[in-house]
């Protein structure tokens, strides 16, 4: 397992993707909103789509840009997910002993997703891990929500006083590459998930 290699002091993990496979969990609820609301998706509804913020999947998904639309589905979707869906998320295999390495070896386990803190915590607590994280972040945690990643895992680091030469951000996708290239810090896709690229 990659993970057990990591030297820095400082790990900050993505969720979806990285530490759970939430695929039939979000697909389950995108196409629940999306019935709910007689819309037929212009793409595929697949693995793909998971990652970005829900306003930004559902403009992909149906090509709407009114935003009274897109808030009545994005709520449609948030009622089903955090009800249901999300307990159908499971943690990758060989992921927690890899991370219950690390914390073995002292290091500092953060969590920077761009999902809600409402359900991160319920799937954190209904998969039983959600302690092993110092910090989570999450979109919603500031006033304004973090319009993206860079800016959240900026904050994190930050807030935190992490030492950028030690810190590593592991992810699935290009954007949480990016998001580490704007931070100056070390960044590991893993080679599981849902990146784009794959």
């Amino acid at each position: 397992m990659i993970i057990k290699n990591i030297k820095h002091n400082n790990i900050i993990f993505d969720l979806d993707g990285t530490i759970i496979d939430s695929s039939k969990s979000i697909i389950s609820s995108l196409n629940f909103s999306l019935n709910s609301n007689n819309i037929k998706p212009k793409v595929e509804l697949n693995s793909l789509l998971i990652g970005p913020p829900l306003k930004n999947t559902f403009i992909k998904l149906t090509g709407i840009s009114s935003d009274r639309i897109l808030n009545k589905l994005i709520l449609d979707f948030k009622t089903h997910y955090d009800e249901y869906s999300y307990r159908d998320s499971s943690i990758y295999p060989g992921l927690l002993s890899a991370i219950k390495y690390q914390l073995m070896m002292k290091k500092n386990i953060y969590l920077a997703t761009n999902k809600r803190k409402y359900p991160t915590i319920k799937i954190l607590k209904h998969l039983n891990i959600n302690k092993i994280f110092k910090k989570i972040y999450t979109i919603d945690m500031n006033i304004s929500n973090f319009s993206e990643k860079k800016f959240m895992i900026s904050s994190l680091i930050k807030n935190e006083k992490l030492d950028k030469s030690s810190t590593i951000y592991v992810g699935d996708r290009s954007e949480d590459g990016i998001a580490s290239k704007f931070n100056k810090i070390d960044f590991l896709m893993v080679p599981w998930g849902y990146s784009e690229n794959r």
